[in-house]
């Protein structure tokens, strides 16, 4: 695409986001969790019941006992011992009798070890995570059918722990769980996760009519598919990192209807002709320039270190004054040029 870029600010039309005001609906915990998960305990015990039919087991597990065994497993995650069959045992030290008359040690033991959620004879080789893909589908449905109404969605990258074997494993340096699988995640401004898609390499999105715009865009654009489908409109505003942020993925967006704003990469401005990270670096702290081309607008400021933004809903003015901690007068100190950029960051973050 051609950029003309000029030296102006962002005018866009504000939009007005209207929050539904509904009476919510009182349940107990109980009663959301069934509402989230009703659908898992029936799909555990109709593949278990397969898988151990075709091992010529007759265990004829009950919906019941799913869910003893799933309480099973989460009552663990906070009352460890060295052992599971420990909970099962006449020592008062290990002992848990809500566990012990739940559930029989050995009926949970052979339910547990032949659990299944996907028919094995039926499975996708090209879905490095068929054997969960029905789990994961149920969950997300559920999830995004159950969001909350808001307008700031952010979308990035998370992680669950796991040391065992799989080629999905992955591990990043620096992260607080650093070995595991990596999700990518659509969230609201609340923490509620709505959307989220496992990675398993270049094969996690096959639209391709998102390819050509890489991983990171696809991402952003099937989460942003998913919004669509709820119902309330559009407008949402999404906030992303610079791993995810590319001038044809705000385009895009703009054509959806959607609001961005997220840091973007050097190398994937445009041309735009601001300052390289070099010589800003080479100018006082709170220095800022911008670019705007058409209704994407990119400034880059001199903050604790050079941050380029890239957004189609807010601009640089009004500038404000903020706090920062100066390395050489060893004490904080105000400068002007907090710019509403960042404003809007750091209330999103906050």
């Amino acid at each position: 695409m051609n950029y003309n870029w000029r030296k102006r600010d962002l005018q866009l039309r504000p939009i007005v986001w209207k929050p539904l005001y509904h009476t919510p609906i009182e349940r107990s915990p109980i009663e959301w969790f069934s509402l989230l998960f009703s659908e898992v305990f029936e799909m555990l015990t109709i593949e278990t019941n397969r898988y151990l039919a075709r091992k010529l087991l007759s265990a004829d597990v009950k919906i019941e006992e799913m869910k003893c065994l799933v309480g099973i497993l989460l009552v663990s995650g906070y009352c460890q011992v060295s052992r599971r069959r420990m909970y099962w045992e006449n020592a008062s030290d290990s002992r848990n009798s809500l566990i012990a008359s739940a559930l029989s040690r050995d009926r949970f033991t052979l339910i547990y070890s032949n659990i299944h959620v996907a028919d094995n004879l039926n499975l996708d080789t090209s879905d490095k995570f068929a054997k969960v893909r029905p789990l994961l589908k149920v969950l997300t449905m559920r999830f995004l059918e159950h969001c909350p109404h808001k307008e700031n969605h952010s979308v990035d990258e998370a992680m669950v722990p796991y040391f065992g074997h799989h080629g999905c494993k992955q591990f990043i340096r620096g992260k607080p769980i650093r070995y595991g699988y990596k999700l990518w995640v659509g969230a609201t401004s609340g923490g509620y996760i709505a959307w989220f898609e496992p990675y398993q390499g270049a094969s996690t999105f096959t639209n391709a009519q998102y390819s050509q715009l890489g991983l990171g865009a696809s991402v952003v654009l099937s989460y942003a598919d998913q919004l669509a489908t709820l119902g309330y409109g559009k407008n949402y505003h999404l906030f992303i990192d610079n791993f995810f942020t590319g001038l044809p993925l705000v385009h895009e967006l703009t054509e959806r209807g959607f609001r961005v704003t997220g840091t973007i990469r050097e190398n994937r401005s445009g041309k735009c002709p601001l300052l390289s990270n070099k010589e800003a670096k080479t100018k006082e702290r709170g220095f800022y320039d911008y670019r705007i081309s058409d209704d994407i607008i990119i400034c880059k400021w001199h903050d604790n270190s050079i941050v380029s933004v890239c957004s189609n809903a807010v601009g640089v003015d009004p500038v404000h004054k903020t706090e920062r901690y100066s390395q050489q007068l060893k004490r904080k100190y105000l400068f002007l040029n907090l710019i509403s950029f960042n404003n809007t960051i750091k209330i999103w973050v906050e």
